[in-house]
């Protein structure tokens, strides 16, 4: 195990006994209102429940969100991706899952010859440090284990990378400024597997879509097929074509 391995190792351990010194010390509220003793109260969590479904401007790639991205769930998702909100996972995970069932695109990858990979939106290499965890990776595998479910072969595959991106995505106003940022940033790991295969996108929060759009520029470019993308939530800019879908 190399230096690094076993700093990363280390860091983790150290989270987790804090966060579980934090909640003998002070009991948790729900991470969308601050009810006592929720995690996400059942209020907080049927927002998760109010899917959108789009299409990715430019890219004609069908998207889907568990919710609106403000207020509670904004909460929520900001105290899950930047404030180590871990226990966030357990709720948000089955959220994705119930997402994708609904969305219906098990139907159309069911082929006897079809790869499908779900392929998890990167992060920069300090963001990753910042947070100590692949913070999308719980989605990712609810993903998988859903459609998995439903028959379809399917496995998870990480494999987009992000080079040379300083600022945070939502530090930078307006899609054009964050497609110009993230211009030739995002590209395929060379063993991904994505040439000849059909893939699903999956991310935290979609905002101007510039990072999915870029994202599926890559995939495309390896010779792959985006067949949808899949969000906790999204912000829909003025004019977009947002319509809600039914649970299954």
């Amino acid at each position: 195990m190399s230096g690094g391995e076993d700093a990363s190792g280390l860091l983790g351990a150290v989270r987790a006994w804090g966060r579980e010194a934090i909640d003998l010390l002070l009991p948790r509220g729900c991470a969308g209102c601050d009810a006592p003793d929720e995690t996400l109260c059942p209020s907080c969590r049927a927002l998760f429940g109010d899917y959108r479904r789009w299409t990715l401007s430019g890219q004609g790639v069908p998207c889907f969100a568990c919710a609106d991205y403000r207020a509670a769930a904004r909460a929520a998702i900001l105290g899950w991706k930047d404030h180590d909100d871990v226990e966030l996972d357990r709720v948000f995970a089955p959220c994705m899952a119930d997402l994708v069932r609904a969305s219906g695109v098990a139907g159309m990858l069911r082929a006897p010859d079809a790869r499908v990979l779900v392929v998890p939106a990167p992060s920069s290499a300090s963001s990753l440090r910042r947070r100590g965890r692949a913070h999308v990776r719980p989605l990712t595998d609810a993903v998988v284990a859903e459609l998995t479910g439903e028959g379809v072969r399917v496995r998870s595959a990480d494999a987009l990378r992000v080079n040379g991106v300083r600022a945070k995505s939502v530090e930078t106003r307006g899609i054009r400024g964050r497609m110009n940022r993230l211009d030739g940033r995002i590209g395929v790991s060379p063993r991904a597997g994505v040439a000849g295969a059909t893939v699903l996108l999956v991310d935290d929060i979609v905002t101007t879509g510039a990072t999915l759009s870029r994202c599926v520029d890559a995939i495309r470019t390896a010779g792959g097929r985006v067949a949808a993308a899949f969000a906790l939530a999204h912000t829909p800019p003025p004019g977009l074509g947002v319509s809600g879908i039914s649970a299954a």
